[in-house]
């Protein structure tokens, strides 16, 4: 995967959003790069700046008080966001699709979902007024729904919540893009359909060879889904690894107690471990480390200096002055088995 070139790359992407209150610092210098045909989770726990950092990515984040202030989004080498609005437009549905969290609030309920998987792909000229109705049907025939032609004259509020996601997924994958961003799509899911939608996401990139970002709260999705894994905190990847290194050898002590926080399989414990205090107030992110209030390897220039980040093994990153670059393991925590 090293030796391709990125499909996307992310490059010091900064992000605020202005109030009253202050400057909240949603995503402050995340770097990432997506190859093609592979998954990156994003995880982090609420507020780490994961859903934006994709809005910023497609250009939708909310007006007037968010705002990108710096960095780069290059697709196929191609900044996106020196773009006019009219050429990103062009790139939105055909070369990058979106999945939001709740699919119900994805679909217009006043039209049927036939007419809204359909209207991508007139508006990108993927299909013509002819032979659109059979595309869809093909479609939604792909994203495993029974009876296609009798649901694509359904209206959202007529499906259940798993199939109203495959009419999303259908909706997002009709114009063939290069790039999925997958922001929590089996949250409202049961965890039966969160399996299907899964295994239906993993089916039609194989098919298809795009690549996907998926954002997630949940490790066992990532160890299912992902080739590799981001971890945010605060605005910023704090480790960044494949999927098998960052289960079996992870650094960062935020990434070390949220794997330490998902129960365990026969394992019986009267508390359930978690991470104590709260994220920062990203309006009045502390200066250093801020992961450092919460971290039990905290040193005395974690909360005067942000740490380089430091590279472990091939595709293993962390930022983190306590970790100890040869061994990879931060002092003072214990890695949970």
């Amino acid at each position: 995967m090293t030796t391709q070139e990125p499909l996307l790359r992310v490059r010091n992407l900064r992000t605020h959003f202005t109030s009253k209150l202050g400057v909240a610092k949603a995503v402050d210098g995340v770097s990432f790069d997506v190859f093609p045909g592979e998954t990156l989770g994003l995880v982090g726990e609420s507020g780490s700046g994961k859903s934006v950092t994709c809005l910023s990515v497609v250009r939708l984040v909310p007006q007037p008080s968010g705002r990108i202030v710096e960095g780069e989004v290059l697709l196929g080498g191609k900044d996106l966001l020196t773009l006019s609005d009219n050429e990103m437009r062009d790139i939105r549905g055909s070369r990058v699709a979106y999945i939001t969290q709740d699919p119900l609030t994805s679909l217009d309920p006043l039209f049927r979902v036939g007419n809204q998987v359909g209207e991508p792909m007139l508006a990108h000229g993927r299909a013509n007024r002819k032979d659109v109705r059979g595309k869809v049907v093909d479609m939604l025939r792909r994203v495993r729904i029974p009876a296609p032609e009798i649901r694509a004259t359904q209206f959202p509020h007529e499906m259940s919540g798993g199939m109203r996601q495959r009419v999303v997924a259908a909706l997002a994958l009709g114009c063939r893009p290069e790039l999925l961003i997958a922001d929590e799509p089996t949250t409202a899911l049961d965890v039966t359909v969160q399996a299907q939608i899964l295994r239906l996401l993993r089916d039609l990139q194989e098919e298809s060879g795009l690549s996907m970002i998926l954002v997630t709260h949940d490790f066992g999705i990532v160890a299912r889904a992902c080739d590799r894994v981001a971890v945010m905190y605060a605005g910023r990847i704090v480790e960044i690894s494949p999927v098998t290194d960052i289960f079996e050898r992870p650094a960062h002590p935020y990434t070390i107690g949220l794997m330490a926080s998902v129960p365990k399989i026969g394992i019986k414990s009267e508390h359930m471990p978690s991470i104590e205090g709260q994220p920062p107030d990203v309006r009045r992110i502390p200066p250093g480390c801020p992961f450092a209030p919460r971290c039990t390897a905290r040193q005395d220039r974690c909360t005067v200096e942000y740490p380089p980040t430091i590279k472990l093994r091939d595709q293993h990153e962390v930022a983190c002055w306590a970790v100890d670059p040869v061994t990879g393991v931060p002092a003072g925590v214990a890695v949970a088995e």
